[in-house]
């Protein structure tokens, strides 16, 4: 799943949301300077998983996030400098309904040019200290149509 978003305020994309205790959630959050994965289990956040600093990014960024099997990423740019989380192990496997995150801390978030698709993902190892997970994405495939779930997609115009 993608989608564009503004770098002054958090965003970020929910996967395999099952209820508001459990889901994934893949987060850049201008406050820490950084970009990481939640596994919200059971209302309880854990720690931050595979976070990764970002001292520098343009005012509109992308967000990028992919779950397959038990290995979640989330990549970031701006069109020029792009961070990227490794894979990391996730404990929710079940597959569930997709979205954006937003908690509202200062400047408002505007969010365009959403994506949704079955994008194949195949977490490899590297043999580097700590065996670090890297995500491979080499392909891409639109999603089926019709979606078997329901959709909502809110538009509002924004003058500009």
């Amino acid at each position: 799943m993608s989608v564009d978003a503004q770098s002054n305020s958090e965003a970020g994309i929910v996967l395999r949301f099952h209820d508001f205790d459990n889901y994934l959630v893949a987060l850049y959050t201008p406050m820490l300077k950084a970009i990481y994965i939640h596994d919200r289990k059971n209302g309880v956040w854990g720690e931050p998983l595979g976070q990764v600093a970002v001292p520098e990014i343009g005012p509109k960024i992308r967000l990028t996030a992919a779950a397959c099997g038990d290995y979640m990423a989330l990549v970031m740019t701006d069109g020029t400098k792009t961070y990227s989380t490794p894979s990391v192990k996730v404990s929710n496997v079940s597959s569930g309904k997709s979205g954006l995150w937003l908690f509202q801390i200062r400047e408002q978030q505007e969010f365009d040019n959403f994506e949704l698709s079955q994008t194949p993902f195949a977490p490899t190892k590297l043999e580097t200290a700590g065996n670090v997970h890297r995500v491979a994405f080499d392909k891409f495939r639109a999603p089926n149509v019709p979606s078997p779930q329901d959709w909502v997609l809110v538009l509002e115009r924004v003058e500009r």
